[in-house]
């Protein structure tokens, strides 16, 4: 009978009750955490280079000229660019860039119905620069009529 109750005493000393409640609540968050690096995981997409957007929308060989622009003045750029639109639908898409935290956005050309893969040569309209000097890292992506997204292709420019 006695070992029964040390064995109880035991069991009752090893039950989380008894745990300190600092190692409960990091217990849970890690817990959490997982759950979370789980569900993140699943749900996260990429952008970068690779195989594109859902659609298999691909952007390469991104240029803008000029490369090497005024700093604080305001600058049109040319973009040229190829692309890979498996499902046909850039007419009506767009071409998207980021200059220093501001999007900008400007219509691809009429005439890309049929067109699967190709060239394009874009002229932006014109923005204005910070006052900052040296290079410039600017993320473009192309997005079809459906709201399919590319993946991304960074471009630099200078500024002197």
């Amino acid at each position: 009978m006695s070992d029964m109750i040390e064995e109880n005493r035991m069991i009752e000393e090893r039950s989380f009750l008894h745990w300190p409640a600092g190692f409960l609540i990091v217990r849970a968050v890690w817990i959490l955490m997982q759950i979370s690096l789980v569900f993140f995981s699943a749900c996260a997409g990429g952008e970068g280079g690779g195989g594109g957007g859902p659609a298999g929308l691909t952007l390469n060989s991104v240029t803008f000229t000029p490369s090497s622009v005024p700093r604080g003045s305001t600058q049109s750029f040319t973009a040229f660019f190829d692309f890979s639109a498996p499902d046909d639908n850039l007419n009506g898409g767009r071409f998207n860039w980021i200059y220093q935290g501001h999007p900008y956005s400007a219509s691809l050309p009429e005439g890309l119905a049929g067109q699967t893969r190709g060239s394009i040569s874009l002229s932006l309209p014109p923005i204005p620069l910070s006052s900052t000097t040296g290079s410039i890292s600017i993320p473009t992506s192309i997005q079809d009529r459906t709201g399919n997204m590319s993946n991304s292709v960074y471009v630099t420019i200078t500024q002197i």
